[in-house]
């Protein structure tokens, strides 16, 4: 998640806030105790007390919202951000959603600075030695003390940009919009033929075409800019002597493979990985591999089938390492029965799911490029391959927004000259939401 700040008046409710430096502040030491705090010289006037609006919240919100602020103060501490930028960014989160609709805020000097104290508080919150609500309220001294001024505007002047997330275009079909679709960006999946001269070879490691392949690479090289690419192997024939199975998993070992198979199969994505990077000025990823994509675990609940999964995944971090991104899956399976499914709380399951496999792709500690699809999966006999309802991937992309998404990639593959993308629920929702931006 970026925050893009626009300088001149930011429209956050009928309510301009000028933060200005001029103010000597009463309590000069680098923090600032709850018991400084002259609670009858609040904002509490404005449209209800601020404790109890902080505890009206909608906790979905307050999930959302609190992540976003997390991010902005994180950026700020880091110096990303200035204190100009970084005070609007902070009322912007705080009061838009939460106590003020509508507000507005300016800040009235670039070279405006926030106390220490402030600073510190702010680091406190991210290292969760304070609540939420404590953080809270030091805001609210600064609002106390007229640091922050508050003073009626129209909202008309004001302007806002707030990014949630990247979307990446990785729809295949026939009749298509041009590439990528509009507020999208570009993104590069090899699978089958990139890698082998012929059908028979799939899956072989033997049969790898590395001459092919590199010629590949080279002609995605010369476009500006260059795209980040996903290497998609998937399949295995077990039939064929010689078939590689790609979609490794530790915990098929004596099923699918021996445990000397294993290794050389996770060994062979590393060489692979190597050549394409060793061969290519951008990023490069592997789909879904680490982490190995999940649903039944972490939905069972289950804790001994959830360390084992999470165990699989750690025994893949050498293949993770060689990535420049971590690219989970967490395609939609299932619907409740009230929207055409068989799965009771199939939306509520899908929120563990994703949580789950986008925490477990995090702990590789590389950036996160969340594969999702508009449509349920395949596997699904009576819904499969059907577009997602509106309603539900509101629902999927609100999950990004919590879980602190930075890029989503969408894939989807229509095979008819009917179809049209921009008309699909997923993109949609993503338009209508204001998740591509403007």
């Amino acid at each position: 998640m970026r925050t893009r700040v626009f300088l001149g008046l930011i429209v956050l409710t009928g309510i301009i806030v000028m933060f200005t430096s001029e103010h000597s502040f009463a309590n000069n030491s680098e923090t600032l105790q709850i018991d400084d705090i002259n609670h009858s010289n609040s904002i509490s006037d404005i449209d209800g007390t601020f404790e109890n609006k902080i505890s009206s919240v909608n906790p979905t919100n307050q999930t959302i919202y609190s992540k976003w602020l997390k991010k902005i103060l994180s950026d700020w501490i880091d110096g990303h951000l200035d204190d100009y930028e970084v005070i609007s960014a902070i009322q912007y989160t705080v009061n838009v959603e939460y106590f003020l609709d509508n507000t507005f805020i300016r800040t009235s000097s670039a070279s405006s600075s926030i106390p220490s104290w402030f600073k510190n508080n702010a680091e406190w919150w991210l290292d969760e030695k304070i609540r939420y609500n404590e953080f809270i309220i030091g805001l609210q001294y600064l609002l106390s003390l007229n640091v922050i001024k508050i003073s009626s505007m129209p909202s008309e002047h004001t302007q806002l940009d707030f990014d949630y997330f990247t979307v990446y275009d990785n729809n295949v079909g026939i009749e298509k919009p041009p590439y990528p679709l509009q507020g999208t960006k570009e993104i590069i999946v090899l699978s089958g033929k990139a890698f082998w001269n012929n059908e028979s070879d799939y899956n072989k490691w033997s049969k790898v075409n590395w001459e092919g392949l590199k010629s590949r690479l080279d002609s995605i090289s010369k476009k500006d800019p260059v795209p980040p690419i996903v290497l998609n192997i998937e399949g295995s024939d077990p039939e064929q002597e010689g078939s590689q199975h790609w979609g490794i998993d530790y915990r098929k070992i004596g099923k699918n493979y021996t445990a000397k198979q294993y290794e050389n199969y996770k060994n062979n994505w590393i060489q692979l990985v190597k050549f394409v990077k060793n061969n290519y000025p951008g990023d490069v990823s592997v789909y879904a591999i680490a982490p190995q994509r999940d649903f039944w675990s972490p939905v069972s609940g289950d804790k001994k089938q959830i360390e084992s999964w999470k165990n699989a995944n750690d025994d893949l971090a050498k293949v993770a390492a060689e990535m420049d991104f971590i690219a989970p899956s967490i395609y939609t399976f299932y619907d409740e029965p009230e929207f055409g499914g068989k799965q009771a709380n199939a939306r509520e399951k899908w929120g563990a799911y994703a949580e789950y496999n986008i925490a477990e792709a995090k702990q590789y500690g590389k950036p996160v490029y969340v594969y999702m699809w508009g449509k349920f999966h395949p596997s699904n006999k009576i819904l499969g391959e059907e577009a997602i309802p509106k309603e539900f991937m509101k629902i999927q992309y609100q999950t990004m927004v919590q879980q602190n998404v930075e890029n989503v990639i969408m894939w989807g593959k229509y095979n008819t000259a009917e179809n049209n993308v921009k008309n699909e629920n997923w993109y949609q929702v993503l338009k209508e939401n204001g998740y591509l931006g403007k």
